[in-house]
């Protein structure tokens, strides 16, 4: 079975939720697959973007999904541009910053306990199917397609259960989209610091230069205004 003759049916599968493909600089292979589709079409700010990612070893293809709500997402990328911000984050670096479709995206197959990590399961291929209800049932009906507010996003990404560890993306772009959200909600600064505060160790080490957790989230409470 070709690459073509695996991919077709799992793309049809998410355009018949509503997904559409994209392209991206921010793509490792041209086998790869970016999609999106919006979760709340009545306000269009939050979508669902997936990444499927090919593994010829397994002849199959990862699953890593996020949400991503655009304005929020410009307006932290013109706030890391600011000189002020830029100072307190002397210590943090981060690989192409704004190429990236989604900043925080997670693994499904982990999610799922899938053996391989991919559909279709190199093992059962026949199966796949199956495997994609639970995908869309589980993951994105159960958790990413109900991110229609700023709540919920805060929520979503305040998350640090298998697959969503404060590891697998980068703790200054994911704070600093969480502060935005709460800000929305009409956090204080303390209220939010409180929010981020189980995540402080990963946040001040991504910082660095000696910056805390406060500090950070009033920058960007300060200069969102």
């Amino acid at each position: 079975m070709d690459r073509h003759q695996i991919l077709n049916p799992i793309r049809e599968s998410f355009l018949s939720l509503g997904y559409e493909s994209f392209s991206s600089s921010l793509t490792f292979d041209r086998r790869d697959v970016w999609m999106r589709r919006i979760n709340d079409p009545a306000s269009g700010n939050f979508a669902t973007t997936i990444y499927l990612e090919y593994k010829p070893n397994f002849k199959a293809y990862s699953v890593a999904f996020g949400v991503v709500e655009d304005d929020l997402v410009r307006q932290l990328r013109q706030l890391l541009s600011l000189t002020k911000i830029q100072e307190l984050l002397y210590g943090w670096k981060s690989a192409r910053l704004h190429d990236s479709p989604c900043w925080n995206l997670f693994d499904a197959g982990r999610a799922l306990n899938w053996r391989y990590l991919c559909i279709p399961d190199p093992d059962a291929p026949a199966d796949w199917q199956t495997e994609f209800q639970k995908l869309q049932e589980t993951v994105l009906d159960g958790i990413a397609h109900k991110v229609v507010n700023a709540m919920a996003y805060s929520r979503f990404l305040l998350r640090s259960d298998a697959p969503f560890e404060w590891w697998t993306s980068c703790p200054v772009l994911r704070a600093g989209q969480i502060v935005l959200a709460l800000m929305r909600q009409g956090y204080s600064v303390e209220a939010t610091v409180s929010e981020l505060e189980e995540h402080r160790t990963q946040i001040e080490n991504a910082i660095g230069n000696g910056s805390d957790l406060s500090q950070f989230v009033r920058a960007i409470s300060t200069y969102a205004k």
